[in-house]
């Protein structure tokens, strides 16, 4: 997870630490801490380090650059240099160099002992993971045991969520070929709770059963929109080639009770869009039309009794016959009951169109005409659509 740079220097003030270049890369995030004399040593770096130099190890400025040239290449978040017997002054290249590359270097005084320093940011940097972990856990329980809230109020509460405050759940599927599902979006939930810190208050981002969920407090609807859109083009930001994401956002609940109920149907609406059956800028409850009705009913044994009574017979019909007189019925729905588009849509004659919906009213029963025929037929669709995602 880690800590911003910035945030890190700012606990560290009375060690005497002053930036010398590379301000605009004070955003960086930084994972750990270390001490690094030599080429050796860095190349057992991984990135987002803060790295220090005594100059131990050096004998002339240009091994300084050099160094520093390859702490870059090992996409360090800083680099801190301890001005003193071995290191007297920064070179002015290596002031040029950090400022090119936005590179935040750091000098702290030799009485300054840098052990003090490297435990001040592992320690602020672990209670960093710490409050992710368990916030993560902590809404984990709320989601699986919600009456249970013993399991999740405590930890809530000591960052500041409260079991009476509303809450919202948005999922987010990751499509990536080359790394596993859980990987990549514990990686992308890290991306998305430090870039999103700064805007918003009171969420949290973790990774879930290979999906990334995301969890706002809000106290509207509104909030609930503003926050899910920022995360979807926020998370674009941190997209790889051929990587794709389906997102779902589930309604505000009216306490933290109710969460699982707003998981259940942000699952709901990814798994629509996953399968294609709704649109890639239709993902939040709120605008899901007569989906809101399907997505809230509890009993999956209901829908499928509703499908079943409505639509079984023509996938009989269909599998029987080898026809296709379901996937006409939803065409014909989709065109707005235009025979005229129905067959365009089916590159078919219009008159075919009309002997299909003659058939589909015979093995139904139902008289397309019927406005209540519609709907029912309609929302018999559209559970389909839910039910076999």
């Amino acid at each position: 997870m880690g800590v911003e740079l910035k945030t890190l220097i700012q606990h560290t003030e009375g060690y005497g630490i002053r930036l010398a270049a590379g301000k605009n890369g004070l955003s960086n995030n930084v994972s750990w801490a270390h001490i690094c004399e030599s080429a050796e040593a860095a190349s057992f770096l991984t990135g987002e380090e803060i790295v220090m130099v005594t100059g131990i190890g050096l004998n002339r400025h240009s091994s300084l650059l050099e160094l520093t040239e390859l702490f870059l290449s090992r996409h360090v978040s800083a680099v801190l240099i301890n001005i003193g017997p071995y290191i007297r002054e920064l070179p002015d290249e290596l002031v040029k160099f950090c400022n090119e590359n936005d590179l935040p270097l750091f000098t702290v005084p030799w009485n300054t002992h840098l052990q003090d320093i490297i435990h001040t940011i592992c320690f602020m940097i672990s209670m960093s993971e710490q409050k992710s972990q368990e916030l993560g856990s902590a809404f984990k329980n709320a989601l699986l045991f919600p009456t249970q809230k013993e399991l999740y109020y405590v930890a809530l509460s000591k960052y500041g969520f409260q079991i009476e405050s509303r809450y919202s759940v948005c999922l987010i599927s990751v499509n990536n070929p080359y790394k596993p599902l859980e990987e990549r979006a514990a990686t992308l939930a890290d991306d998305l709770g430090r870039a999103l810190k700064f805007s918003w208050k009171g969420f949290s981002v973790f990774e879930y059963d290979g999906d990334i969920l995301a969890i706002i407090c809000a106290k509207n609807p509104e909030q609930v929109k503003t926050f899910a859109n920022e995360i979807r083009t926020t998370i674009k930001q941190f997209l790889v080639k051929q990587e794709t994401i389906s997102m779902g956002v589930g309604k505000l609940t009216k306490s933290i009770r109710c969460l699982h109920k707003s998981y259940r149907q942000a699952k709901s609406i990814l798994q629509l869009q996953i399968s294609g059956k709704i649109p890639e800028n239709r993902f939040i409850y709120s605008d899901m039309g007569l989906y809101r009705l399907l997505i809230g009913i509890d009993d999956p044994e209901i829908l499928e009794d509703y499908y079943s009574q409505s639509l079984s017979c023509l996938v009989e019909y269909d599998r029987e016959y080898h026809s296709n007189l379901l996937e006409t019925l939803r065409a014909y729905f989709d065109n707005n009951c235009s025979v005229k588009e129905t067959a365009e849509q089916l590159y078919v004659h219009r008159n075919t169109v009309n002997y299909k919906l003659g058939r589909i009213e015979e093995v139904t029963g139902l008289s397309l005409a019927s406005t209540q025929t519609r709907l029912q037929l309609t929302l018999a669709l559209m559970i389909s659509d839910m039910i076999t995602t």
